[in-house]
């Protein structure tokens, strides 16, 4: 009979990352958050296959309660797998992306230890700095005073309307058509262009805009 591995990983997320609680989803794995730095989420996601005799392990830092699952860094979001992060790279090689045990309790916890080690290493620092740089991010920062200077002019259910728009556009942006998400793009389009921001920042306005009015459709719900 396989041995249960949930009880190594709380024990192990105890006592690693103790600021983590675990979280219910419906997605696959074992999730964790830390909410100790609003409006910032962090997340620990552990998989595991038994017949595979491997863990994973994948962070993300967010303004949003919950991961998307999709990879990769854009202003108010962050994700990578935590072998990544050890080695400094997006591209590793397929055998560094994971944790092999030998299906024992002692080889799952020792597996365990060097996550949770690598989790204190490599993930904590990297949820700092994420923080730090969205609170040094101008057009972010500009962004967000933009959304509470227009609250009130912004609908609790701009997030159902974002998705329709999205949907009827193909996903595409540019094709998006829905007024004050154009004013929005508009207004960090320009202050991009006032700050000499990077021709990325200016690129990703878009995303960014699309992100600060789902930020804003949350927390309407959430405090209202």
């Amino acid at each position: 009979m396989p041995i249960r591995i949930k009880p190594f990983i709380l024990e192990m997320t105890g006592r690693y990352v103790p600021d983590f609680h675990e979280i219910s989803t419906k997605r696959k794995g074992y999730w964790f958050r830390c909410d100790r730095h609003p409006p910032y989420y962090e997340s620990i996601v552990i998989d595991s296959s038994q017949k595979e005799r491997i863990l994973g392990c994948d962070v993300s830092w967010s303004f949003f309660p919950i991961w998307d699952g999709t990879y990769g860094t854009h202003q108010m979001s962050a994700s990578a797998g935590l072998p990544c992060l050890r080695l400094g790279s997006k591209a590793i090689p397929a055998e560094e992306s994971y944790y092999e045990h030998d299906g024992t309790a002692v080889g799952i916890q020792r597996a365990l230890d060097r996550v949770g080690s690598e989790l204190v290493t490599h993930a904590l620092p990297w949820f700092q700095d994420r923080a730090q740089e969205a609170g040094r991010d101008p057009l972010l920062q500009h962004g967000l005073d933009w959304l509470r200077d227009h609250e009130h002019s912004i609908p609790a259910t701009i997030h159902d309307g974002l998705l329709k728009a999205f949907a009827q556009a193909s996903h595409l942006p540019w094709r998006v058509e829905m007024p004050i998400f154009d004013a929005l793009k508009r207004e960090l389009r320009d202050f991009a262009a006032k700050i000499e921001a990077s021709s990325l920042a200016r690129t990703e306005t878009k995303i960014l805009a699309q992100h600060l009015l789902i930020y804003a459709a949350d927390t309407k719900r959430n405090t209202g």
